[in-house]
């Protein structure tokens, strides 16, 4: 969840390596290594045991990822794991806040990351510390539909248009947020989780 969170809160990239360290992906394979894939799935005897077909695909993509032996790139999530945890585990987004915008931190992953959070949008910020604390006992369906409310009132808010401006149309990166960090009250998030539609 800590992690999660400071991806929410700074949009850090994830590399292949990451992505396996974070869980979000199993298995991570060589550009070229496309062909060579589906040579083996080709080759492959399935059998008539269609339980067993999902480890065997399982099988044939780890025999191709250790082709890769070391080439994956060094991995920021695992370097920086243990930051991320103290960062993520200051008690609230203020704290969380002042650190990742006091501190002057040596790892250029971690540096980028709290220039994107002060660049950021203060009330998605809020909205995301909000999500990790509604989101903890939801079923899927309803962690989908919190999302559709939450990306209409978002669309339907001043801080979207602003960041398109600043971020594509005029390409200034300088949007002018609705409102800073201090000013945004309890209030102000719930109303991003209320249904538009009723």
């Amino acid at each position: 969840a800590h992690l999660g969170l400071f991806l929410a809160l700074t949009g850090a990239p994830l590399n292949a390596h990451d992505a396996l360290i974070a869980n979000l992906a199993d298995h991570v394979l060589a550009a070229d290594a496309y062909p060579a894939l589906l040579e083996a799935l080709q080759a492959a005897n399935w059998g008539d045991d269609a339980h067993a077909r999902p480890a065997l695909v399982s099988a044939l993509l780890n025999q191709l990822e250790s082709q890769l032996g070391d080439a994956l790139p060094e991995s920021n999530v695992e370097r920086n794991l243990l930051a991320v945890h103290r960062l993520m585990n200051k008690g609230d987004l203020a704290a969380v806040s002042a650190a990742l915008t006091e501190t002057a931190f040596e790892d250029s992953w971690l540096s980028d990351a709290a220039k994107n959070f002060r660049h950021g949008c203060p009330t998605s910020a809020a909205v995301s510390w909000e999500i990790l604390d509604r989101a903890k006992h939801m079923s899927l369906a309803e962690a989908l539909r919190m999302e559709l409310v939450l990306s209409v009132n978002f669309c339907a808010r001043s801080d979207f248009p602003e960041g398109v401006r600043a971020l594509l149309v005029d390409k200034d990166r300088n949007p002018r947020w609705s409102r800073q960090l201090a000013d945004i009250d309890q209030a102000w998030v719930d109303g991003h989780f209320e249904s538009p539609w009723r």
